[in-house]
């Protein structure tokens, strides 16, 4: 997903900034040709959930639930009996830090796992929370881009910002299939 981010920022770098919201769309679609169609059921509900959808907070939460729905068939693959455990993974903080610990995923993985679920934090803990105040470029996916980015006006911030938090989820996802290859056999219930 990596070989995605680039040409999106070049697109938002080069394009006059009142054709944002014509080049989200746009964005939209290509991100969604790269999906991993491994697992189509499960690609085609998160595009479906994700793509299109406008409101932060549903794009952060239904993407944090199919992270956290993808880490439990970690554990479940990797720790024999992880659903007698209760307690001791009752949070998704403590699932990661348990994966992380174990080494079961790359250290970079679990960060921006861990990323994620800080963003979905703030909308939890916070009533009308502005992700133009998140750090979005400290996810590994955005970090060489940081300097690259010039976006002026805080509507266009929010568009830019909303393209990558969906890149920044599809990514997650795709990583976490290609690490992990069973993880493509998940359906929906």
């Amino acid at each position: 997903m990596r070989e995605v981010i680039k040409p999106v920022i070049d697109s938002l770098n080069e394009i006059n900034e009142k054709d944002y919201p014509k080049i989200e769309n746009m964005i939209d679609v290509s991100i969604q040709s790269m999906m991993p169609e491994k697992s189509k059921v499960l690609s085609r509900n998160l595009k479906k959930k994700i793509f299109g959808q406008q409101d932060f907070l549903q794009i952060v939460l239904t993407g944090h639930l199919y992270i956290e729905r993808l880490i439990n068939e970690i554990l479940s693959k990797e720790l024999n009996g992880f659903n007698q455990l209760g307690n001791l993974f009752n949070t998704f903080y403590k699932k990661v830090s348990f994966i992380r610990s174990e080494s079961i995923l790359n250290e970079s993985l679990c960060d921006d796992i861990l990323l994620l679920n800080n963003l979905r934090n703030k909308y939890a803990h916070r009533l009308n929370y502005d992700i133009c105040i998140f750090n979005i470029f400290d996810f590994s996916y955005l970090q060489e881009y940081r300097n690259n980015v010039d976006i002026r006006y805080k509507k266009n911030k929010k568009i830019a910002y909303r393209v990558f938090v969906k890149l920044i989820v599809v990514s997650l996802e795709s990583d976490l299939c290609n690490q992990k290859k069973y993880l493509s056999l998940i359906d929906e219930d």
